[in-house]
């Protein structure tokens, strides 16, 4: 199969390269198969002869008839190796024909013969058990045997020998510096091109580009694959040329594509090329999408001869019967060869991580294209896989217009499945698993649509409906999933397979993950955020304001877009931009996004300019013990009552509250206690403007609270002598007529004042004399007046009368 490789495009042109995330391929070595093997009985059935017991597939079996039998490996040439550990596994049936005692023996030369290990009274406990056995050795052997012995029964069989020395298969996988035309990032970089999914993109906002691979060193390639992103099919690409160098300098076209689509959202095309045989470095890939201004591929691999999943090549045998319709076939697969075993090895590598974890490996598989009933099947016997495909569906396919060569990729991806896939044959019922996983690979690879499937069904129902929600769960909640449920399949565990399962992979169970899906498949979008509005502006910052959208599933939250482009995500009904350019215009909209991912359409738009914002400073004279201001900006909406509590202030006695009122020149508001008292001026509210105000019992004074005290301003009689002084005689003062310390001051229009800094809520009692009762004022007709009386209030205040007659005039 085609190692993989994601690939990811560019936005602005962007010439460095990244190294690509890759990990080397690393299992025991199993030698076995390399061995020239003999037996003492070569009477065995057809189908169970001694090639069985290390073709690297559990299904086949070694039977001889004879309650002893002995089978020999020989190394090739002049190889010898030291093992020191092997593994065999039980066959499918009859337990009491498992070997139950046996001797290892080696030999330098295949007639001195030395025992390395010998075992009695083995048991296998269930069919297909793998059982190693390590011993101690250091000898390097050219010759191997086992002799085997059966006591209970007339007849020798087991599945699978596998022998080790202690030493690794490793493939090394590139690990190729990327560079490309462009990226947009930080989603869409290069650096997604080597990472394994389609879930991520290279992207480019550019109708061509290119991407290309440097190795570090020459290699060959005998094929490539691109996986369609996840939306945006005119971005995808439609012609190419692959083309390859030595030196970075001289390039050779090594291959073209003129036509090529991709029917489903990371549908994965592969591309062979058999006959290329000569190594480069460099690999670029010169690339144009179908229209539009944006390029995308979500996924790159390659194929090389020397990987680790080209050990996974059985015979394709084909056989085209149909002379009338098997036409289609050929045309659209014109290299069978290479074609289905590029859908093995990827079908392989999506069920297992590595070449030895695949236990089921026929030898041959035979292709039959035939006037057949249904679509397609496979059978066979565990050494030679059957697969037909109904060349009467194929014709009624093609009538359909649709592609032909994309659908019989998605009917091998299904069918081959099951050839490799494990299917925990001991438990019964589990059908569903057994087509849900081969839909789960199908959906996995591209070849059914994830995108179209809808709400409905049970987890259990099979196929499709089974087989993407595997698939979700692997995306979504825990990768590599899909090789851990196949693995669950495994019917060489003794095992009985159970949806306990899922809990035991995920730490969900399945009934949980299985509501979590149907919800991921809702597509109703939520309704539109409303009214819009910019509640505040600075120079740098906006806070916007909407009213919710509602959604059949829930609003999740909210995207924030600027000028087009997504900022941010937020579950509230308001948000603070940060970081505006001073000046600079910016246009705002949001969209809601429910639990599905569902995205509404857009909110109004508004444009802001970021700019200074208004402010207005509101120093409250203590009312309320705990004060509140309830506020409304000009031309916005008021605060939710009982609005925003007041902080202590600078000044004794003072509450304040500083309000951004944006490009608003002005506020209105009302006060209260924050449990239902109010003073909201008797209805009307009260109206402040931008910059300082005061507030004192219901006055609204512009700037800075004032110390409190009172200033009374006098006007005087004509005849008043211009050389005498005149005196506040008061209760302040003891009534002394004549107290210096409250002497008035004239003014420069005639009056007189004087000022009195005393705590607001004094009661003063005061006559105005000019330093004695003889010159004490009086009513105009020359009767004595009562004491004037006046309470001052809170911060500074005027109080203005007038003499109206001295008592001496």
């Amino acid at each position: 199969m085609l190692s993989l490789f994601l690939l990811t495009i560019v936005f602005f042109a962007s010439f460095f390269s990244i190294p690509a995330r890759a990990a080397d391929t690393s299992y025991p070595r199993n030698l076995a198969p390399i061995g020239t093997i003999t037996v003492s009985d070569t009477s065995s059935p057809d189908a169970e002869t001694k090639e069985n017991a290390s073709d690297r597939n559990y299904f086949s079996k070694w039977l001889v008839f004879s309650p002893t039998a002995w089978i020999q490996y020989e190394f090739p040439g002049q190889s010898t190796y030291a093992l020191n550990s092997y593994k065999i596994t039980s066959a499918n049936d009859h337990p009491e024909r498992d070997p139950q005692a046996w001797t290892l023996e080696a030999s330098i030369d295949g007639v001195i013969w030395t025992a390395v290990d010998s075992r009695q009274n083995e048991n296998f406990s269930y069919r297909f058990q793998s059982k190693s056995y390590s011993f101690s050795n250091t000898t390097a052997y050219k010759y191997y045997r086992f002799n085997f012995q059966c006591l209970s029964e007339t007849i020798v069989q087991l599945s699978e020998i596998e022998l080790f020395d202690g030493s690794q298969e490793t493939y090394a996988k590139p690990n190729p510096l990327i560079s490309a035309s462009g990226e947009t990032l930080p989603d869409h970089g290069k650096a997604n091109a080597f990472d394994g999914t389609s879930n991520t993109s290279w992207l480019t906002p550019q109708s061509s580009g290119w991407l290309q691979f440097d190795f570090g060193q020459q290699i060959v390639i005998d094929g490539y694959a691109f996986s369609a992103a996840n939306s945006a099919p005119d971005s995808d690409p439609k012609i190419w040329d692959l083309k390859a160098s030595t030196d970075n300098v001289n390039w050779i076209t090594i291959d073209s594509r003129n036509s090529e689509d991709f029917r489903y959202r990371h549908q994965r095309n592969h591309y062979v090329l058999p006959t290329n045989q000569k190594a480069y470095r460099y690999y670029r890939f010169e690339l144009y999408n179908h229209s539009g201004d944006a390029l995308q591929i979500g996924e790159v691999a390659f194929s090389r001869p020397d990987d680790a999943w080209h050990t996974v090549a059985p015979i394709i045998d084909m056989h085209n019967l149909d002379t009338t319709n098997g036409y289609l076939f050929d045309q659209a697969i014109p290299d069978p060869q290479s074609d289905i075993l590029a859908v093995i090895r990827q079908v392989c590598n999506t069920l297992y991580a590595s070449p030895a974890d695949v236990p089921i490996r026929p030898r041959t598989l035979h292709v039959t294209i035939g006037n057949y009933d249904g679509v397609a099947s496979v059978s066979g016997s565990p050494t030679d896989a059957d697969l037909t495909i109904s060349s009467r569906y194929l014709k009624s396919y093609a009538d359909s217009g649709k592609p032909l060569r994309q659908e019989i990729l998605g009917i091998l991806y299904h069918e081959l499945t099951h050839v490799y896939q494990f299917d925990d044959r001991g438990t019964p019922d589990i059908g569903y698993m057994i087509e849900g996983m081969a839909d789960a690979v199908r959906f996995e690879n591209g070849y059914h649509d994830r995108y179209s499937m809808t709400p409905g069904g049970t987890w259990h129902d099979g196929y499709g409906t089974s087989g993407n929600f595997f698939r979700w769960i692997d995306e979504k909640k825990h990768t590599g999933f899909l090789r851990e449920l196949n693995a669950s399949l495994n019917p060489f565990d003794g095992q009985t397979w159970t949806p306990a399962v899922f809990q035991q992979i995920t730490g969900t169970d399945v009934d949980t993950l299985w509501n979590e899906y149907q919800v991921s498949l809702d597509k109703s979008q939520p309704t539109a955020p409303g009214d819009l509005t910019a509640t505040s502006t600075t120079d740098t910052t906006v806070t916007l304001s909407w009213s919710a959208s509602t959604d059949n599933l829930g609003v999740a939250g909210y995207n924030i877009y600027s000028n087009g482009i997504k900022i941010s995500t937020t579950q509230s009904t308001n948000y603070k931009v940060n970081g505006l350019t001073t000046g600079s215009s910016y246009t705002f909209m949001v969209k809601a996004v429910d639990h599905s991912g569902n995205e509404s359409s857009a909110s109004n738009t508004i444009t802001v300019i970021a700019k200074a914002s208004n402010t207005a400073t509101i120093y409250y004279r203590k009312g309320f013990a705990t004060p509140y201001i309830h506020y409304q900006p000009d031309g916005e909406k008021w605060t939710t009552a009982p609005g925003v509590a007041m902080a202590d202030s600078e000044y004794n006695g003072y509450s304040k509250s500083t309000i951004t009122l944006g490009s608003a020149t002005g506020l209105t508001a009302a006060f209260n206690n924050g449990s239902g008292m109010w003073d909201n001026n008797g209805g009307a509210n009260y109206k402040f403007l931008a910059g300082v105000s005061t507030f004192i019992n219901g006055t609204i004074i512009s700037g800075f609270p004032q110390p409190d005290g009172v200033t009374i301003v006098i006007s005087v009689p004509a005849n008043t002598p211009a050389n005498e002084d005149l005196y506040l005689t008061s209760n302040l003062t003891g009534w002394n007529t004549a107290d210096a310390n409250y002497k008035l001051t004239r003014n420069a229009d005639g009056t007189y004042s004087i000022k009195l800094n005393v705590a607001a809520g004094t009661n003063i009692q005061y006559k105005i004399t000019r330093g004695s009762w003889a010159t004490v004022e009086v009513n105009s007709n020359g009767s004595d007046i009562a004491n004037r009386s006046l309470t001052t209030t809170a911060g500074a205040s005027t109080v203005s009368i007038s003499v109206q007659r001295w008592k001496d005039k």
